[in-house]
């Protein structure tokens, strides 16, 4: 169906179901209407959470079409308002805690983890060098602590960064 300006086409919203997960981020249903619901994590014990804390919106869950082969994941931000979920934050403080624990980096470096995550988290015009120079600084690291903080950014990073972080 054209539009009224002759210009394009108008595309159907999408629709999703809404979703749950913890406040550990373990997906526990991407169709809560579909029937399934827990007031608790199977994984892990924690608490459900089915909508933003900060503006309320409901946890986007698989999109109905139901043509997707793929696991739902829960997303790291509100589509409602941006926030970041209790997950996204608790991986922040993990990357925080574990940068100051590892005795390798100085103090600068630990300040420019922390500054290139909002980056890396979420594909922004600064993701790739924000991924290439975190790259950059964890491969100067010689002790278990690389393999750890690899690890953790790889499994919070957007696409983008996951490319870079993995040299490709």
């Amino acid at each position: 169906m054209r539009d009224r300006s002759g210009r394009g086409y108008l595309v159907p919203m999408a629709e999703y179901y809404s979703g749950l997960a913890c406040q550990n981020g373990h997906a526990i249903s991407s169709g809560v209407e579909l029937g399934f619901s827990s007031n608790h994590c199977e994984d892990c014990g924690a608490a459900a959470v089915a909508s933003c804390q900060n503006c309320k919106t409901s946890l986007r869950g698989s999109y109905k079409s139901g043509l997707s082969t793929s696991k739902w994941c829960p997303p790291a931000f509100c589509h409602g308002c941006g926030a970041p979920f209790p997950w996204t934050l608790a991986k922040i403080g993990a990357v925080r805690e574990l940068t100051d624990a590892i005795d390798e980096l100085t103090a600068h470096e630990r300040n420019q983890l922390l500054e290139f995550l909002p980056h890396i988290l979420a594909d922004t015009p600064r993701t790739e060098p924000a991924a290439f120079k975190a790259a950059a600084i964890i491969g100067r690291i010689t002790g278990p602590g690389k393999k750890v903080l690899y690890d953790l950014l790889i499994n919070l990073a957007a696409d983008g960064a996951k490319r870079v972080l993995a040299g490709g």
